[in-house]
């Protein structure tokens, strides 16, 4: 009889295309070519029990509760669960082996955004809420983390111990440099000889698009590709004139995108892996980023000293002035961005390339 497994997260995989989603279908193919059977639960199977599909946050944990509670009442069906980040808090006490991975922490993410809005009411409460499900989440669970950033954070916050890190993978046979630049740009309408710049995310103050905006405003020098994701604010760089906006890029898509681009710039305040910048330095893109997510592992040395921004807390005149100072040496130093690119493309290949994320995996799964 073969083995099966639920996995348990927010949405559907098969409609929603965001990085747990794609995480999430990469774990499936895993465990199937395993011949592992998987049943996936998401909120979406509650859809027939709610009034509305436009939940607020009390709303949206009362059906990660409810969705953990069914798969409890399914259990016997499975030899073991997944669960993604607190998306499982409602499975509780497992009856079942549990595995719980943690894409990021909440907490962290939630005490980042309080430390410049520590009057908001709203953030108070979703960082009360989260954390308590995100504690519960790791009961009697193995616990895997996606970058020893999140490990250190589901130890120091939460006191959680034995803690596996499995770094998250991309596929290197999609995500490589372009042979032909020219032809890309071509094909895109974009400058030939365009110093390219590239953000890729949601267009939200949680990614920093306040200092986004301040950069592409002042640096007319720059042809600047904003590929945001669902979810954020809207942009107001629509039809301006030195910069193109995509939305609603297929995954497999994604590669083209990045190697349009000379250097991406990312100044987010808080990822738990950040894989956009995996995705960007296998295409042999350098990127310009705060210390978030994985980046430690990667930015810990030459030449990508270079690229680590400080702590940005605020647009102030010595955060643009850092930024400005990376882009001018980038744009300036040909020799410096290809030894980057050429290191950045060996250490994803080394480090963060799929089939290692499949072998770690498996190792950690017992499969």
């Amino acid at each position: 009889m073969p083995k099966r497994a639920a996995i348990i997260t927010a949405f559907d995989p098969f409609l929603f295309k965001g990085g747990i989603e794609t995480y999430t279908l990469q774990l499936i193919s895993l465990l199937e070519s395993r011949h592992i059977e998987v049943t996936v639960y998401h909120t979406g199977l509650l859809s027939n029990e709610r009034k509305t599909d436009h939940l607020t946050l009390s709303e949206f944990l009362e059906d990660i509760y409810r969705l953990g509670k069914k798969l409890l009442r399914e259990e016997k069906l499975y030899n073991f669960i997944i669960a993604n980040s607190f998306y499982g808090a409602g499975y509780f006490p497992p009856g079942k082996e549990t595995f719980n991975i943690y894409h990021s922490t909440h907490a962290g993410y939630i005490s980042k955004y309080c430390e410049s809005n520590r009057d908001n009411p709203y953030f108070k409460f979703q960082y009360l809420c989260v954390e308590m499900a995100e504690y519960v989440s790791g009961y009697g669970r193995k616990k895997i983390a996606v970058s020893d950033l999140v490990k250190g954070e589901l130890e120091s916050i939460y006191g959680f111990k034995d803690i596996e890190v499995v770094y998250s993978g991309v596929d290197t046979t999609l995500f490589k440099s372009a042979e032909e630049k020219g032809q890309l740009r071509q094909k895109f309408g974009i400058p030939q000889n365009a110093f390219v710049g590239i953000y890729v995310g949601r267009w939200e103050y949680l990614k920093r698009n306040n200092i986004l905006r301040s950069v592409i405003l002042h640096r007319n020098d720059i042809y600047w590709l904003l590929v945001l994701g669902s979810g954020g604010e809207d942009c107001e760089f629509n039809g301006h004139h030195n910069v193109m906006i995509k939305q609603g890029i297929p995954y497999e898509d994604m590669p083209l995108m990045y190697c349009l681009a000379d250097f991406m710039l990312f100044p987010s305040l808080y990822e738990g892996f950040g894989m956009v910048i995996i995705e960007a330095i296998a295409c042999g893109v350098p990127v310009i980023t705060t210390s978030v997510g994985v980046v430690p592992s990667i930015y810990n040395g030459k030449p990508f000293e270079h690229l680590l921004l400080p702590e940005i807390c605020k647009t102030s005149e010595e955060d643009l002035i850092a930024i400005n100072q990376k882009i001018d040496l980038l744009k300036k130093d040909l020799e410096l961005r290809k030894e980057i690119a050429e290191q950045g493309i060996a250490i994803v290949k080394e480090k963060f390339f799929i089939e290692q994320w499949r072998k770690n995996m498996e190792k950690v799964l017992g499969i």
